[in-house]
């Protein structure tokens, strides 16, 4: 693996001990996790993600929702001109081939590890790899967008309500920009590194708080004040979903696949269904992992995927939840279990 590689994934991935793609996994958290396949691949990368002090401990990060190559990102690809629609239409019609054939195939056979789709479509000759790391570097740009203007609405939320003072919103605004910045300093000293030196140098540093926990130690915010930071955040991510799903479905609805009927029932599914991811983690956050996972093993009938249930239940067919499942960037469902949602 490439030294520059490694940076420019740890510098997509990482913003100011936050997770880059913010709010639940539920149709979307951009993909299949970076921070899962980097924590995976480099040890001290899940050691400063998710170890004692990292930056995913506890509630201090968001993750995003969405595949990486979701319509509405291919969409936003091809309206700021990174891609051609054609292009854009190729990349769907493999992501699609792969879901088909992941479907078929026994889930007792199935591999545990994926290779990462970009690989795959380089590898395929539907992305050149300069083509690739163009998309890759443009989806980490609009998830940082994204991502900031999630923070920046949802503090005047709360300053509309009193939540929180301006004065204290402008130090939280501040706070992250000063996060970024580090965070920018970080891949640039890793630049030249060895992994050897990266994996050295990562974990004999200070680990860094987020934002948000930095401000609590500081006296700044309260704890209080801190839960309904990311309360407002995690509300404001899934009113999004929800609003994309519908967008979603309207052209299903448009060409007679489903009725607007049914295009209701399946985002009131989709939003009960995040009521009871949230139930969920409730339910589990004090569990430990081998716990987490016997309780997931003993209910996973619980767990099943909304328009799996809307066709158990009747409300649309097989072949209408097959054509919803290809606008709907609903990752955050496996067919057949629930991906966790914060953690």
């Amino acid at each position: 693996m490439e030294r520059k590689t490694v940076v420019t994934a740890l510098s997509g991935v990482l913003i100011g001990g936050l997770l880059l793609t913010g709010g639940l996994a539920f149709a979307g958290d951009t993909d299949n996790a970076a921070s899962s396949s980097w924590a995976g691949k480099i040890p001290m990368v899940g050691k400063l993600l998710q170890g004692e002090g990292g930056m995913m401990k506890g509630r201090g990060h968001f993750r995003a929702g969405g595949q990486v190559l979701s319509q509405d990102t291919l969409d936003q690809l091809v309206k700021e001109e990174v891609i051609t629609q054609n292009k854009a239409d190729e990349i769907k019609a493999y992501i699609d081939k792969l879901a088909q054939e992941r479907q078929a195939q026994d889930p007792g056979t199935r591999p545990g590890a994926r290779q990462d789709l970009f690989t795959q479509l380089v590898a395929n000759n539907i992305l050149t790899q300069e083509q690739a790391d163009t998309i890759k570097a443009k989806i980490r740009e609009i998830a940082d967008q994204q991502h900031q203007q999630r923070i920046s609405d949802s503090l005047k939320a709360l300053v509309e309500k009193g939540t929180v003072t301006q004065e204290q919103a402008d130090k939280i605004l501040k706070q992250f920009a000063v996060a970024e910045k580090e965070r920018e300093e970080l891949a640039q000293k890793m630049e030249n590194m060895t992994l050897k030196e990266i994996r050295s140098y990562m974990q004999n540093r200070e680990k860094p708080q987020n934002p948000i926990e930095q401000l609590v130690s500081d006296g700044v915010i309260t704890q209080e004040q801190a839960d309904a930071f990311y309360r407002a955040m995690q509300e404001l991510a899934q009113k999004q979903q929800l609003e994309r799903t519908a967008d979603s479905l309207k052209g299903l609805v448009e060409k007679g696949t489903i009725t607007q009927e049914q295009a209701d029932k399946i985002v009131k599914q989709f939003e009960n269904a995040q009521k009871n991811r949230e139930a969920l983690f409730e339910k589990t956050k004090n569990m430990t992992p081998e716990e987490r996972r016997t309780y997931m093993e003993n209910n996973r009938k619980e767990f099943k995927n909304p328009l799996t249930q809307l066709v158990t239940d009747g409300v649309i067919t097989q072949e209408q939840a097959d054509a919803v499942g290809k606008v709907l960037p609903h990752g955050g469902f496996k067919a057949e279990g629930f991906r966790g949602g914060r953690r």
